[in-house]
């Protein structure tokens, strides 16, 4: 279907771009026949409008798979949910889709569609690209911090949260998208898919350890601690690449050297026991 300078998918010419001044929906039609109702970029609008604009542009989507560069996929109706929860994944959609939005409303308004680029090479080559590539977006992907902090332990609860309230926004403050695994979450089968992840460059946390293993937490009635790393059992891929520090005791002898024989960049770490009095 052809609009203005360009050609949209029956399904696409029904979705809303932006939002007129009493802020309903204004679609691809609608900015050709009355440039004006663009005046409000979708980038411009405030979040939780563009947050329901994504919402509303997802809705008239078939289904679809969604991916990316860590090799995780998800449905159509997994990305709404993360969304609605804006988590980091759907913070990413929104402003991918609001990006987007923008450019379309640019490419409609345009006096004359681009100039095609001319390519070199194999006939094939110059007939295929064109075709492949559409669009390119910058997406920013931001390195990711998690923090193993222990907050259901009476000794390490006050240390764990006043990391929460101080070091976690410093690294917040710097770019990092921070990661916080706190009270019944501080467990290695929550850790074991944030360490992993493509983006994760950093961890660290305050808990309990020995020369072995750093622990997170101890569930009411249990034996031990959930360990969060130790040495003979974690992969390689929880630590390559990444620099890690743990406020803890021991972890400093053996598991730091550990970490960096299997890839991770660096280690901070304590070899003796931190002894505590209290007022």
């Amino acid at each position: 279907m052809r609009i203005g300078p360009l050609t949209f998918q029956e399904f696409a010419a029904k979705k809303p771009i932006t939002l007129d001044r009493e802020l309903k929906h204004v679609t691809a039609k609608q900015v050709v026949a009355n440039p004006s109702l663009a005046k409000m970029t979708p980038t411009k609008l405030p979040y939780n409008q563009q947050v329901q604009l994504t919402l509303d542009r997802l809705a008239l989507e078939p289904e679809f798979k969604y991916g990316n560069l860590n090799g995780d996929v998800y449905s159509k109706g997994d990305l709404v949910r993360h969304v609605k929860e804006q988590t980091d994944l759907g913070r990413s959609v929104v402003l991918t889709e609001m990006a987007y939005c923008d450019d379309l409303i640019v490419g409609l308004l345009a006096p004359k569609r681009p100039k095609t680029v001319s390519f070199r090479g194999p006939t094939a080559v110059k007939e295929l690209l064109p075709k492949l590539i559409k669009k390119c977006f910058w997406i920013p992907i931001h390195n990711v911090a998690v923090f193993c902090e222990c907050t259901t332990d009476g000794t390490t609860e006050p240390f764990a949260n006043w990391r929460i309230a101080n070091v976690h926004p410093a690294f917040m403050a710097r770019g990092f998208s921070v990661h916080a695994l706190t009270g019944a979450d501080d467990v290695r089968t929550n850790f074991v898919p944030e360490a992993t992840l493509v983006s994760t460059v950093y961890l660290s946390g305050v808990g309990h350890g020995s020369y072995t293993y750093y622990t997170g937490h101890w569930p009411a009635g249990a034996a031990h601690r959930d360990r969060i790393l130790e040495v003979g059992v974690y992969s390689a891929d929880e630590v390559k690449n990444k620099s890690l520090h743990f406020l803890s005791c021991e972890t400093g002898r053996d598991l730091g050297p550990d970490t960096v024989v299997h890839g991770a960049h660096s280690h901070g770490g304590y070899k003796e026991n931190f002894n505590l009095i209290w007022d």
